[in-house]
Formats: C-alpha cells, sequence, structure tokens
C-alpha cells in the first residue's frame, strides 16, 4: 500500500448524505474507487447540521459500507475530507494597496502577508474560510501573477468568502464528539465543484456555476480566471417538491411525482403509468413552472449584484446538482438568461469507477479531487502484516511457519507417526549434534502435507493457524 494514497470525502448535503473514497497513484492520478450515500430529510437544513446523532450515525453506516470494498478491504477509515457550503457562504470584495519607497521585488511571502491583512478585517460573526486575488495591479498595470515583477506601488483585489461558524462547529460535533474519523481539513464544497466541471478557458473568457440543491442554490461567477463573485440563494428543488404536496399528497409521494413526470413547461404532457392515473399533468406542471420561475430568476438576479452583464460570460452557464435533473429546466433558464447552458461534468486527471455515477456524484468527487492536491494526510489505516522475519520465536534461526503455539522442535523432530520423519531421520544419523538440527521451512511442510495424507489430518488448516499466518 506505500506507493498509493487513499482519500476518504464526506459531503453533507441537506437532502442526502454522501461519502467517497479514492486512490492517487503514483503518477498523482485520483481513481475514485466507491461512493455511497443515504436520504437524510430534515436532521441538515440549508446546508447546516441540526441533529448532530442522526448526522453521525448515518456517516457512520456509509463508512461501513466503504470499507467493504474490495479496493478498500481490509482498511478502516480514519481521516476524511468535508466540505463547507450552504446557505451561509457568501463573498465580498475587498482591495488593499501597498507603497514602497524604492522599487521592491514582489514575493509570494509579500503576497501571503496581504491576504492574511485581508483575513484580518473579515465581516462581523463570519469566518473568513478563503482569501482569492481576483487581480493585482502593479503600477499602472494589471497583472494575474505579479510575483517577480518590481514596482514601487501595488494594489491587490481580492474576493473573501465567508460562513457561519456554526457551520464548522457542528461538523466538529459530529465527527470529532461522535465519530472514530477525524476531519483531514476543509474544503469549500463551491471551490472544489469549480475546479472540477470548468475549463480554465470558461474562467478566463467568463461564466456562471449554479449549483441547484435541495434547499439551496449557489451561484459562482467567474472572470479572467478568477472568482468575482459568490452568492447562496435560500432556495432549490425541495420547494418544488412542498409546492406538489399542494396535490394531497405527502413529500415523497410529491418528489417522486416531480423526478418520474414533472416537467417545467406546463404543455409538455407524460404518459401516465398506473402509479400515476388520474393525475393532472397540467396542474402538476403548472405548480413546477412557477417555481421554477422564481428560483431561475433569483439565478439571474445575481448577475446585477455581481455588477456583471450576461455578454461578458461567453462561456455560457455550467449547472450541476440534483436540480439540474428536472425535466425542461435547463432550457428554461437558458431562455430567460439568454445565455448558453451545459450540464457539469467531470473533467480533469480522474479515473471513476464503472459501478460510479460520476454526473451524480460531481460533489463529492470534487472533494476528492481538491484533496489529493492538499498534503498527505491519513484517512485509511491499514492493519499490519507480520512477515516471519518479524515474528520473535526465542530462536532467529528457526522459522515457525505452519507450527501451533504448542508445537516444540523436539516434536517435529521426532514424530513417530510421521514416515517422512523416520526416513529423514535415518538419513541424517551422522550429522546428528547435541542440539536438533533446525528443519527448513520446505521440511517442515513436507512433513506435515505427508501426515495430512497419511492421516486424514483436519487440524492442518485450523482457525488457529490461520490467524496467526
Amino acid at each position: 500500500m506505500s506507493d498509493k494514497r487513499y482519500i476518504v470525502a464526506f459531503e453533507i448535503g441537506s437532502s442526502k448524505i454522501k461519502g467517497a473514497v479514492g486512490v492517487v497513484d503514483t503518477s498523482g492520478t485520483l481513481n475514485v474507487l466507491a461512493v455511497e450515500e443515504e436520504q437524510l430529510v430534515d436532521s441538515v437544513r440549508y446546508g447546516c447540521i441540526r441533529k448532530a446523532q442522526d448526522v453521525a450515525q448515518c456517516i457512520q453506516r456509509i463508512a461501513t459500507r466503504l470499507e467493504a470494498c474490495p479496493a478498500l478491504s481490509p482498511g478502516k477509515i480514519k481521516g476524511c475530507y468535508v466540505s463547507l457550503g450552504g446557505q451561509s457562504l457568501m463573498s465580498s470584495q475587498t482591495t488593499i494597496e501597498r507603497k514602497f519607497s524604492t522599487e521592491t521585488e514582489i514575493t509570494e511571502s509579500l503576497i501571503r502577508q496581504i491576504k492574511e491583512q485581508a483575513r484580518a478585517t473579515g465581516v462581523p460573526d463570519r469566518d473568513t474560510v478563503a482569501v482569492l486575488a481576483r487581480e493585482f495591479v502593479v503600477g499602472a498595470l494589471p497583472q494575474r501573477n505579479p510575483v517577480g515583477t518590481f514596482t514601487d506601488e501595488l494594489k491587490a483585489e481580492l474576493t473573501m468568502l465567508y460562513c457561519r461558524p456554526q457551520l464548522k462547529d457542528n461538523l466538529n460535533r459530529v465527527f470529532s464528539e461522535r465519530l472514530p474519523i477525524a476531519i483531514n481539513g476543509y474544503v469549500i464544497r463551491q471551490l472544489a465543484i469549480a475546479s472540477l466541471v470548468l475549463t480554465d478557458e470558461e474562467k478566463h473568457l467568463g461564466c456562471m456555476l449554479v449549483d441547484f440543491g435541495a434547499e439551496t442554490t449557489t451561484v459562482s461567477i467567474y472572470k479572467n480566471g478568477a472568482l468575482r463573485y459568490l452568492a447562496t440563494i435560500p432556495m432549490g428543488s425541495r420547494n418544488i417538491t412542498r409546492d406538489l404536496t399542494a396535490l394531497n399528497c405527502v413529500e415523497k409521494r410529491a418528489e417522486e411525482i416531480k423526478k418520474v413526470i414533472g416537467d417545467v413547461d406546463p404543455s409538455n404532457r407524460f404518459e401516465s403509468q398506473s402509479t400515476f392515473e388520474g393525475l393532472d399533468n397540467t396542474e402538476i406542471n403548472n405548480y413546477i413552472n412557477a417555481r421554477a420561475g422564481e428560483i431561475i430568476t433569483n439565478i439571474i438576479e445575481q448577475l446585477t449584484y455581481a455588477s456583471v452583464k450576461a455578454d461578458e460570460l461567453p462561456s455560457g452557464i455550467v449547472i450541476v446538482g440534483g436540480g439540474a435533473k428536472l425535466r425542461g429546466f435547463n432550457e428554461l433558464l437558458s431562455t430567460h438568461s439568454k445565455m448558453k447552458v451545459r450540464r457539469g461534468s467531470v473533467t480533469g486527471p480522474v479515473r471513476v469507477s464503472e459501478h460510479v455515477n460520476a454526473t451524480d456524484s460531481i460533489d463529492v468527487i470534487s472533494l476528492l479531487a481538491i484533496a489529493s492536491k492538499l498534503p498527505p494526510k491519513q484517512s485509511v489505516e491499514f492493519p499490519v502484516v507480520v512477515t516471519p522475519a518479524d515474528e520473535d520465536d526465542g530462536d532467529d534461526n528457526v522459522s515457525r511457519i505452519g507450527m501451533d503455539d504448542d508445537d516444540d522442535f523436539s516434536s517435529l523432530e521426532n514424530d513417530d507417526d510421521d514416515p517422512h520423519a523416520r526416513r529423514s531421520e535415518k538419513k541424517n544419523d551422522s550429522r546428528k549434534s547435541d542440539r536438533p538440527r533446525s528443519r527448513s521451512f520446505l521440511e517442515i511442510i513436507r512433513g506435515r502435507v505427508m501426515n495430512y495424507l497419511n492421516e486424514d489430518n483436519d487440524d492442518f488448516y485450523s482457525d488457529k493457524d490461520n490467524d496467526e499466518k
């Protein structure tokens, strides 16, 4: 296992929790081995944990199933990476200027100092989770990366990301207090997804990333290769589901109706199946269209808040999340925004097992992809395999492979019931000394096999022997 690095990640969403395990090979390529998930209703609201015990039990069940994966067994999950996201995640812009008495070289250390200065300004009642460079102005010239240049004046335009302290606090309550799994690091969900599904060209030309989840919809805007804006709308696909409960059905049934026969376009009709007889497609789709239209209006409105026009984002909109599977939603978003829309997919040096639905698992796979680039930390612990050379049997010259705890050397050397042993004894009489000769591994095994063939010895492959091996 020494040439492989195993990584485990958990994505805790408002409607389900996902866990994934991957391995990074010697070339640096991430191989996603398995993804497991469980539905969990009302224990997580708007991305923030409300019922720690329920979430902990759910994660433990997922971890157990991941450990049963043939590629991971008999390893045990000891550490993981978890995502930060949800309603409280937000951004703001800040500018920091530095003036120097003489021309000074811009170094990585200076850039870190500027970011730390920005982090210290912060927002009241919020944790600063990231400080991202948006643009630098060296003298009068804009620069994406000013390191190595000389100037007497530097201006840094930065994007700050914040979240409520309760987000991390509740994650710590789940993992530190209720699970034998350490948090190796936090990964900002939206940055991870963007890194996985957006190309460098899309980020440079300008695009909008929409994460349409169950209770929240997060909009990120990129331009000139940098994050310009991020906001979370407290609306998601569950709002549509709950609207459908007005048709005199429980939420679980409403979710099924939405997924199977629902359509954003009221004029589209689904061929009724026996389980949906008696339902009016038009009425269902009117509910869906109204709420979907409201969500789309809020998505497009983020352009105004970011001071960006649609034509400044020629790469259009990339959409991910479970809500993006709603029939007709992406087409309606494209019509209203007058921007092209594509569904996000896994890109980059990532291989996904054929047993994993990569599109539906983008969120948790993106966490693995980011973690694979971070300094290595233990996620999976494998049992230590004891080799014969490691065993202490009291005599460094004698191997005890194939011996029971109560076996001694004399019984192996002078087994009267072993005809092979008797022949060996006669052959070696002339070489006997005061101390019995140490038998080789092959001799011990040969003698036991002969004994088994002659006496039908059922203890040869005993559980005890297998445990000791």
